[in-house]
């Protein structure tokens, strides 16, 4: 069945543009995961250099974080490069 005369109608094809879409997308989400990144270092370079007694706490919630944040962000990067 040819699906470019329906109802008498003729339907032009577009070309697929979906990649302009998901380039600056995946570029916004490496930049996610380089500034969670990056925080994670600000965060252990400050928990080092400010003596407290939290700076267990501080360092598992950096890592907790970065960990989720991560995940999230190559899931997403997955999903979006695959739609």
């Amino acid at each position: 069945m040819d699906y470019t005369d329906i109802l008498g109608i003729t339907t032009i094809e577009l070309p697929d543009l979906s990649w302009v879409l998901k380039v600056p997308l995946a570029i916004l989400v490496a930049g996610i995961i380089f500034y969670n990144l990056m925080m994670l270092l600000r965060i252990r370079i400050l928990a080092d250099t400010v003596d407290s007694n939290e700076n267990l706490g501080i360092k598992r919630l950096a890592y907790i974080h970065t960990i989720l944040s991560t995940v999230g962000c190559l899931i997403s990067l997955v999903l979006i490069l695959l739609g």
